[in-house]
């Protein structure tokens, strides 16, 4: 049985500082909450670094979900490193991709060695070569350990990622490396509670939108850079137009401050002169995108690009009860059902990238050239327009049909993709892997990711004049004791000091040392604070000589050795 899960909090950003609203973190926000609603674990370890967003991220949940039957506590990832305080768990489980700080809590913080489980949201970043595939590689991954894939279009893209890597490397460095996990399939889900079917009058009323349109409706970022080219819906929309009255379109959505979209989609829209019928929707609640969706007829989203793995707004809208006209693409082709919750569009594509493939590293700045890659690969996608446009047609002249499709998308999006019915997917993975992990041999084994471990003293060592070891003599300074006797503040550099175990340490062996009243051997100090960590003494020891608070024997004898 799994009883005990350790989540890690470390995928948690701080939204109000972006200039976008990205589905990757209301995707993990929502998978966390999730889990400690539905899962039948009994126990949750919320692992967190204090004084992080991430701690106050995840009290902020905690507070939104109470579990009143569940046991849940928070575990300082300082204390299980630093403290000893090792615990043990049935599964160790990201809502991210950040996976290699799993490992390393596995190996060096965990008392038993359980599962991993982690997510990926994002497969196409040229990083991502060097940092997930490869290390995915490298990592000390079990064959009980998984990487859960949200559709089974990026399944398939990790596998070709994998495959093609694991086979140049072996042709090219004679290197042979290869994937030991698994690949499993886990949607996202949606709060079927929050996005449900309202009244479309009263929807439309909020939002100050005609009772009389037929509205399509766009919800998304907008970005042809890393989401969707929405130029050819503008090319379907003005063809609509020329066979029907009465339509609007609705682009709902956040642009990027850095890389504005909205002023050309603007431009565009004069050009093919549909200004009077397309309304941009960019001052609006995101928690009540809900009403939105209730609002339109019709929601359409021609996803294009290849950073998209699964896509929220289908499943948004299919919980609220309206039809989908997507494109072929990406996880759309496992949530949208043809002719039953609406329509997916053919996409058109061919191999065109061998240049960008051989100018991996070009441009230079790296922010720039994930964009670039996405931008041209996305250009190369193309869409059925005739088939676009005669599916909105379609609904357009069937309201029966487009009824149908609504109430049939409601349906589908309560059975499959409630949060509760996803969870229970987690909860049968983690038993099944569990049972893989109990079958093994139990040898704990420690130390698998020394090598990605920084050893900053063994390699920088040779930057300073002298190194100094535990049989060193320490006086204590007249600003020492002017600290110690409470003349002389003691100051950090920022807030987050505070946290750290060398700051209070050094604050106690200050004090220490000011009442002995004669030099100190250093290692008589690590002998009496030390005993769980003697590093963190050290370089409490060394802070409190930079400062000038003690000195070391013979510092005046010292001089600079040319």
């Amino acid at each position: 049985m799994v009883n005990k899960i350790a989540l890690m909090g470390n995928a948690f950003r701080a939204v109000m500082g972006m200039n976008a609203v990205y589905g990757f973190d209301i995707a993990v926000d929502e998978a966390y909450k999730s889990i400690l609603s539905f899962s039948k674990a009994e126990e949750f370890l919320c692992l967190y670094e204090p004084g992080q967003f991430q701690e106050m991220a995840i009290r902020r949940k905690l507070r939104a979900v109470p579990r009143e039957d569940k046991k849940i506590n928070m575990v300082s990832e300082y204390d299980a490193i630093w403290k000893g305080e090792k615990t043990s768990a049935d599964i160790l489980h990201s809502i991210s991709m950040d996976f290699l700080p799993l490992f390393n809590y596995r190996d060096r913080c965990m008392l038993n060695s359980p599962p991993i489980t982690y997510t990926i949201h994002g497969a196409s970043y040229p990083e991502y070569l060097q940092s997930f595939y490869l290390m995915q590689m490298l990592a000390p991954v079990q064959r009980y350990d998984s990487l859960i894939c949200t559709s089974t279009s990026v399944k398939k893209v990790v596998q070709n990622i994998l495959e093609r890597m694991s086979l140049d490397l072996l042709e090219k460095k004679q290197v042979k490396l290869s994937y030991n996990g698994r690949l499993d399939v886990i949607p996202l889900g949606v709060d079927t509670n929050h996005f449900k079917p309202m009244d479309q009058i009263e929807a439309r009323q909020q939002l100050n939108i005609p009772q009389n349109k037929f509205v399509i409706l766009w919800l998304g970022r907008l970005s042809a850079f890393d989401k969707a080219d929405l130029y050819p819906l503008l090319i379907v929309f003005r063809r609509l137009l020329e066979k029907n009255e009465d339509l609007l379109l609705i682009l709902a959505g956040h642009d990027r401050a850095a890389n504005p979209h909205v002023p050309s989609l603007k431009e565009y829209v004069q050009e093919l002169g549909i200004s009077e019928h397309v309304q941009f929707m960019q001052e609006y609640s995101v928690i009540n995108r809900n009403v939105i969706y209730s609002a339109a007829d019709v929601f359409t989203s021609p996803v294009d690009n290849l950073q998209e793995t699964f896509g929220l707004t289908p499943i948004e809208a299919m919980a609220c009860g309206i039809p989908q006209v997507v494109s072929d693409f990406d996880g759309y082709k496992d949530t949208v059902l043809e002719n039953e919750t609406g329509f997916k569009v053919p996409t058109l594509w061919m191999q065109c990238d061998t240049d960008i493939q051989t100018a991996g590293l070009l441009p230079c700045d790296p922010e720039h050239r994930l964009a670039f890659h996405h931008l041209l690969a996305a250009q190369s996608v193309a869409l059925d327009l005739d088939y676009y446009e005669s599916r909105i047609q379609l609904l357009i002249d069937n309201p029966e049909l487009k009824q149908r499709m609504g109430e049939k998308s409601r349906e589908r999006a309560l059975s499959l993709y409630q949060w509760k019915h996803i969870v229970q997917q987690y909860d049968a993975l983690w038993e099944e892997l569990s049972s893989m992990q109990k079958a093994e041999d139990g040898t704990k084994q420690s130390g698998m990711m020394s090598f990605l471990e920084p050893h900053y003293f063994q390699d920088f060592k040779g930057y300073v004049s002298e190194i100094i070891d535990e049989d060193t003599y320490l006086n204590i300074t007249a600003e020492g004791l002017a600290v110690a006797e409470g003349r002389l503040r003691y100051v950090n550099h920022y807030q987050e000091e505070e946290a750290l175990l060398e700051t209070n340490a050094a604050w106690n062996l200050l004090h220490s040392i000011s009442t002995v009243g004669s030099e100190i051997q250093m290692d008589e100090l690590i002998t009496q604070y030390g005993q769980k960590n003697g590093d963190v003494v050290k370089r409490a020891i060394m802070k409190l000589v930079k400062q000038g608070y003690i000195s070391i024997k013979g510092s005046q004898q010292r001089g600079t050795k040319l």
